[in-house]
């Protein structure tokens, strides 16, 4: 098995399709029914522009990704040792690493106009639920596959399973993008909950560039970029700093754009890397 692709291994594994399936639907059903409930309108505008975007920008994603899924079977032969998949003990390692590398991640991609290039479509909707979470940045999963794949890869993870546990963390903040509110009780101090990721998506910049993590607070806490919040907590506005997008298109592809026009701008190699990367 260890020679399987990602592909392969899902497809041997129904069970966990039709689960992330059932989890995906009846997390949609239920906020739809919250909207209901609480007599509140559901923003079908920004859904149908979170679908739409999601399937642009899918494209690119999948593509690069498998382009690049190869380059952990590489490496394979180079890994420190072989971890035994049979203990639990692997999986919460894996687990904790890839969620350190989303972090890590997930702060460039808000320190730098190149990253936030790619990150903005993401933050540009004015009501955050669940569907707004299909908004991915460009980037991201294909960047993905190196920096949570590689290490996984080099610590004994088998390739087939490495390339799974991006998928683990993006599931769990498919469920935070939401504005219903529940809470974890003692474990809101270590796990995310939806309100702790309202905060990120204010259109608030300073409020925004906090709570990076994707489903441990740990590193959020470590590195100083945590806000603890209450189980009602939202921000004031929610989307970009100082740009409405408006249509597909130019979610999908106006931050890009922008950021292009503004390098364009700037004279010499030097200043243009400065450029792309700060902010």
């Amino acid at each position: 098995m260890d020679h399987a692709s990602p592909v392969e291994w899902l497809a041997s594994t129904p069970a966990l399709l039709a689960g992330i399936a059932a989890w995906v639907v009846g997390l949609l059903a239920l906020e739809l029914a919250w909207y209901r409930r609480r007599g509140r309108p559901y923003a079908f505008g920004e859904a149908r522009t979170s679908l739409a975007t999601f399937a642009i920008v899918s494209v690119a994603q999948v593509a690069l990704s498998l382009a690049l899924l190869p380059i952990l079977f590489l490496v394979w032969p180079y890994r420190l040792w072989t971890m035994p998949m049979s203990s639990p003990w692997p999986w919460l390692l894996a687990w904790v690493i890839t969620d350190f590398a989303y972090y890590g991640i997930h702060r460039m991609l808000h320190a730098t106009r190149l990253g936030w290039a790619f990150h903005a479509p993401h933050h540009s909707a004015k009501q955050l639920s669940l569907l707004d979470s299909l908004r991915t940045s460009w980037g991201e999963q294909p960047v993905g596959v190196i920096a949570y794949g590689v290490p996984l890869v080099l610590l004994g993870i088998p390739p087939y399973i490495a390339g799974i546990f991006y998928l683990f963390v993006a599931l769990y903040q498919f469920c935070v993008h939401t504005e219903m509110s529940w809470s974890l009780g003692p474990l809101r101090h270590v796990v995310y909950t939806p309100a702790a990721h309202r905060i990120h998506h204010a259109r608030d910049r300073a409020q925004a560039d906090m709570n990076y993590g994707g489903f441990f607070v740990l590193f959020d806490k470590l590195f100083g970029t945590w806000v603890p919040t209450s189980p009602t907590d939202r921000p004031a506005e929610y989307g970009l700093p100082d740009w409405e997008p408006r249509g597909v298109g130019e979610v999908a592809f106006g931050p890009m754009v922008r950021f292009w026009r503004g390098l364009r701008q700037v004279e010499g190699l030097g200043a243009k890397l400065r450029y792309a990367l700060t902010r």
